[in-house]
């Protein structure tokens, strides 16, 4: 994935304007203060199509059922979904997000199925990751997993 973008606001307080794999902690650490993270329009890869496959993805919990996705979203999307379980290193995920995205893009399926733990979403080594995929996701499961994710700037 791209690299992480911050800036400085005119009291010089940093500011993360979009997460990659150098994460909050690291730069704080560096800095010796507490930084904030919103988007800006002026990083690049913020339109959400900047991201998105030709065929929708369908990012869920791994505890979602099969039976919740064809209940949750449109028969047409959950009728032949590809699964793909985000690697459980985030380096990895990191690695292979993209390329993985379009390798999948070329199958004869209705959607890809992107399945990813809880314990992923709140480790901040993956914010960049995740950033990247509640993008490209056309469909996020549970429902309110975006509103209850720190990753979503």
């Amino acid at each position: 994935i791209e690299s992480t973008i911050i800036g400085f606001e005119k009291d010089g307080q940093a500011v993360i304007y979009r997460p990659g794999m150098i994460t909050a902690n690291d730069i704080e650490n560096c800095l010796g203060y507490k930084i904030k993270t919103k988007e800006s329009p002026v990083a690049p890869g913020h339109l959400k199509h900047h991201y998105m496959p030709k065929k929708p993805i369908i990012a869920f919990l791994e505890n979602i059922t099969e039976e919740e996705i064809k209940r949750l979203c449109p028969e047409d999307i959950s009728k032949l979904i590809h699964k793909w379980e985000l690697p459980k290193d985030p380096t990895q995920a990191a690695r292979l997000l993209y390329a993985t995205f379009r390798e999948l893009d070329k199958l004869k399926c209705s959607s890809i199925g992107l399945s990813f733990t809880k314990e992923q979403l709140i480790d901040e080594r993956f914010d960049g990751v995740f950033n990247r995929i509640f993008k490209a996701a056309s469909y996020l499961l549970p429902e309110d997993i975006a509103h209850k994710s720190k990753v979503l700037y």
